[in-house]
């Protein structure tokens, strides 16, 4: 097996050098490099660029830059290790055998990937993409059919000794499956054998904060702030929410498909949603006073006329 390592350059001595990264059970960990036999702080001063360190197909040793912090290196490394070891495809190699039927993990994994993109937003179709790499390159087999539950259950450990969180791991897991199913395998765990993930306690705000929090603004960031409040919307809902889904007999706003603005609902999700009537009085005094389509446009950029607003 080839293999790759992680080191850091970075200033020792009153000179630059390359320091490899701590390694815990087999697998680098960006968070420590160690000096002689000393462990340190990635971020300690002096610190500069993570490097992937390996040999070629011809032996010549490559030192190739991946990144300013642990997770940009690791995700390099393991990234790069699965296509060094044939388990993840590089940019040119073909991930179908044309020897026989079987398909290659690498090439389920894109073709559940390009059925995401046509039904899912951006956004998900993205973190999908970065879960699945994990995945592939932790997995470390080749084939669908060479895929089971021993290694589902192998990989939801060695997440653990990552240092990841159980929701991020389970979450990379059942992309990874969804994927593999999607290609025809049949792969199930047992009940009780996903791990449990924490829920987190819902942070709610008391009326006394609440008031306090829109005394701080000024009267355009109030409105933003109750427009977020009373309907509920997330960001990019609020961000691109436009006059004519803004409806003063219903005291409702809308929302709907954007595509002028690189938008679309969440799972498809257009809808809308009764606010209060004061709130509608001043939206409506506020939308009088923006000459373009948007209800909330950012600022005019002061020397770029065509950027911003």
């Amino acid at each position: 097996m080839r293999k790759a390592s992680l080191k850091q350059h970075r200033t020792h001595d009153g000179r630059w050098q390359l320091f490899p990264v701590l390694v815990v059970n087999g697998r680098p960990d960006p968070r420590t490099v160690l000096i002689g036999e000393n462990p340190i702080s990635w971020k300690n001063p002096g610190g500069g660029k993570f490097y992937l360190d390996y040999r070629d197909g011809q032996g010549k040793r490559v030192r190739q830059p991946c990144g300013v912090t642990p997770k940009e290196a690791r995700d390099a490394w393991i990234q790069h290790l699965g296509i060094l070891n044939g388990t993840m495809d590089g940019p040119e190699a073909d991930s179908l055998d044309f020897s026989g039927s079987r398909q290659t993990v690498q090439h389920a994994v894109k073709q559940y990937l390009v059925e995401i993109k046509g039904i899912r937003s951006k956004a998900t179709h993205d973190a999908y993409s970065d879960d699945a790499a994990w995945f592939v390159a932790t997995l470390n087999k080749r084939y669908v059919d060479e895929v089971g539950r021993t290694d589902l259950l192998r990989i939801l450990g060695l997440g653990r000794d990552e240092g990841l969180e159980q929701r991020t791991i389970n979450r990379r897991v059942l992309v990874g499956l969804m994927a593999l199913r999607n290609a025809g395998a049949t792969i199930n765990l047992k009940r009780g054998e996903w791990p449990k993930v924490a829920e987190s306690e819902v942070e709610i705000y008391s009326p006394e904060e609440l008031q306090a929090f829109f005394k701080a603004c000024s009267e355009e960031e109030k409105l933003l702030f109750q427009t977020y409040l009373s309907s509920g919307f997330r960001n990019r809902e609020v961000a691109t929410l436009t006059k004519d889904s803004v409806s003063s007999h219903t005291n409702s706003i809308g929302v709907k498909k954007r595509p002028e603005y690189k938008f679309f609902p969440k799972n498809y999700e257009c809808r809308n949603v009764r606010i209060p009537e004061t709130l509608m009085r001043k939206l409506v005094a506020h939308m009088k006073r923006q000459s373009g389509k948007l209800v909330f446009p950012t600022n005019p950029h002061p020397k770029r006329p065509n950027y911003g607003g």
